[in-house]
């Protein structure tokens, strides 16, 4: 996991990624796409090919500090698939509280976060923003980058995204059933008792969830407008998602991921294929 960043003398830079996982978040990068949802784009670099062999070359010209011997032993590793990561120029969410004291963002920024909601709920990517669907009520504002550009009207770009399969027949069955309480106490308003198991899954209780993680992570107390462009914006990527679904462009676009990947990787590198293809075929 982790991502190595390399800054060029003209002041570029470009993100390299090695993880395991590599596969699942192109197919999750995919997916955001296709639904209109801003994240960083992740390209894959088959091993074999001309491109992984001067990755690696140019890596061993690199001072890597520190962390230089951890960075070479992954780069010296012909056989692992490396990732090129849209390199976004900014800040993470999580060291992002001068943004707020400057002034709040717009509702549009809250209601982006809400899509990114939307999204992880769809590739049960629980590592980013608090959903009752998962045990993470503190979320993971590191995985969300505030552009330095968008210093006006301040938006929100997700990184380090990857569908999370649930191999278990019973666990898949127990997700699906939190997603199905989710949507319907999302479209139908707050209409059960505090006692009642589904209480958490309020629109209500999805707005403290968030308004908690805010004065946790960044010590930020949010209002009722942006909590609630949040919820906007979950709703209204539930529905697009809803209508991909039953329009079968969102099975298309992960069959196009997972044909993309076996296209490279089979033509540079054909004894990783079963093994690349296992885990998009899992997605």
């Amino acid at each position: 996991g982790g991502v190595t960043i390399i800054e060029f003398d003209d002041g570029s830079a470009v993100c390299l990624r090695r993880t395991p996982a590599l596969v699942s978040e192109l197919v999750a990068s995919s997916v955001a796409t296709h639904l209109g949802i801003p994240i960083a784009q992740t390209r894959l670099v088959a091993p074999g090919s001309w491109e992984h062999k001067e990755i690696i070359k140019a890596e061993t010209s690199c001072d890597f500090g520190e962390t230089g011997g951890l960075v070479m032993a992954a780069s010296h590793n012909p056989h692992v698939m490396i990732g090129v990561v849209d390199f976004v120029p900014g800040v993470r969410l999580d060291a992002a509280k001068q943004h707020f004291d400057e002034g709040p963002p717009s509702t549009q920024f809250f209601k982006q976060l809400g899509e990114l909601q939307a999204l992880d709920m769809l590739i049960n990517n629980m590592d980013r923003l608090p959903l009752p669907l998962w045990r993470n009520p503190r979320g993971n504002f590191g995985n969300m980058m505030v552009p330095t550009e968008s210093s006006g009207g301040k938006h929100v770009v997700g990184i380090d995204q990857q569908v999370f399969v649930i191999q278990d027949e019973r666990g898949m069955q127990s997700y699906l059933a939190g997603v199905e309480q989710l949507v319907q106490q999302l479209f139908a308003g707050d209409v059960v008792s505090e006692e009642d198991e589904s209480s958490k899954f309020r629109p209500r209780a999805l707005q403290q969830s968030l308004k908690d993680c805010f004065q946790l992570r960044l010590g930020v107390s949010l209002d009722e407008a942006s909590t609630t462009a949040a919820l906007k914006g979950l709703r209204e990527q539930i529905l697009n998602i809803a209508g991909c679904y039953t329009s079968g462009s969102l099975r298309a676009t992960t069959s196009a991921a997972s044909d993309g990947v076996r296209h490279q990787v089979s033509k540079s590198n054909p004894h990783l294929l079963q093994s690349a293809l296992k885990e998009a075929q899992s997605c």
